[in-house]
């Protein structure tokens, strides 16, 4: 059981998993009811504005997760495209401060009792935009702001960015990116100790046994090397400390009348996993968003997850996760009765813009194996 103390801190005020896959996982699902990781809320916003889901249940154990996506609905439903994006911080600096507090007393009345006691103890989370007010999301703005200037200079950073083939975009990271200081400095701030010092908590790694360091190593160079960088918004976080001109799904233009008329779809549920999953009808749930829950796992809780799972499924449900360190396959407890629709592993820093995990998997419970 989780603690207090992470029920009531931000641990991710951005979604870092690419919502492309998840999105192609679940848009061909009529009328589909989801069940989703709230976190951040980004990618639940986004599952949501797909016109053939009818209904996602977003959950968390953490209230504190919980009231930032309380907030962004919120902001979706009382303000206009543009405002919201300085509200939340992906446009405006610090000097927008007080117009953020003044909106937010626009939209705290929106928000219920506990989401509204969260933010009203914690303006300063809203004061310089609350996208980036996460603990993992803090520790990629240290890289930016502290430790990537003293590597490259920001012409070198606005290069790297650039649309270019794939040859010169290797060339490029051999030749100007991956110098000796550049490697020293991020195989110290992207180790173990210093990411579950100021971005992830300890208990991210209590089922890891592989060498956090080396694997971050290794798939930023194969992104680096053969990723698609340009429109990559995750990339230009880390490395810009903003968006810049390329947003996440739920925030682009395009898609923010879809999203403002879809925030009826939405309940949110503060619980863990286990206790909700237990308390639903059976085939009840035709796609689950699982982020990467399956890291703080040991085998036997993902077995026993993954049986929960199947007996709430609906025929022909979809199970989408991420593996980072831990490597957990529901397949491998559900036997034949899961099938693979999309896996990406080895190529997954080439192929999804979130570079950092080692596994994506969507696959199908097969109806005629339902129990």
């Amino acid at each position: 059981m989780k603690n207090q103390k992470c029920r009531s801190k931000l641990r991710y005020s951005q979604c870092w998993e690419d919502v492309t896959p998840l999105l192609q996982q679940i848009s061909g699902l009529a009328g589909a009811r989801v069940l989703s990781v709230a976190a951040a809320g980004d990618n639940t916003l986004s599952i949501a504005s797909l016109p053939n889901v009818r209904e996602v249940l977003a959950f968390d154990f953490s209230g504190a997760q919980l009231a930032l996506l309380e907030l962004k609905m919120a902001s979706f439903k009382t303000l206009s495209h543009l405002e919201i994006l300085y509200f939340l911080g992906a446009r405006g600096d610090k000097s927008y401060a007080d117009y953020r507090l003044a909106v937010y007393e626009k939209l705290r009345k929106e928000l219920s009792p506990p989401s509204r006691q969260f933010f009203d103890r914690h303006r300063s989370k809203i004061k310089f935009g609350v996208i980036h007010s996460g603990k993992l999301d803090r520790y990629f703005r240290l890289f930016s702001q502290f430790v990537l200037p003293l590597l490259h200079d920001r012409k070198t950073i606005d290069d790297l960015l650039k649309a270019k083939s794939r040859q010169a975009q290797r060339q490029f990271y051999i030749e100007r990116w991956h110098t000796g200081a550049y490697k020293i400095a991020c195989r110290i701030f992207f180790s173990r100790f210093f990411i579950s010092l100021m971005g992830r908590d300890h208990d991210c790694f209590d089922q890891a046994s592989d060498s956090f360091g080396n694997f971050i190593e290794s798939a930023v160079e194969k992104h680096l090397k053969f990723g698609h960088l340009a429109d990559n918004h995750y990339l230009h976080y880390i490395l810009r400390g903003g968006y810049g001109e390329h947003l996440p799904h739920y925030l682009e233009a395009r898609n923010y009348e879809a999203v403002k008329n879809s925030l009826s779809k939405i309940r949110l549920v503060e619980a863990d996993m286990h206790s909700l999953v237990s308390s639903l009808e059976a085939q009840s749930i035709d796609a689950f968003n699982l982020s990467d829950v399956f890291e703080y796992m040991s085998e036997d809780e993902a077995s026993a997850l993954a049986h929960s799972l199947q007996r709430v499924a609906s025929a022909g449900a979809r199970l989408i996760y991420w593996n980072m360190l831990v490597k957990r396959d529901l397949g491998c407890y559900l036997k034949e009765q899961v099938q693979d629709i999309t896996k990406y592993d080895a190529d997954l820093p080439i192929y999804c813009r979130t570079f950092f995990y080692k596994c994506f998997v969507g696959q199908e419970l097969h109806s005629d194996q339902l129990v």
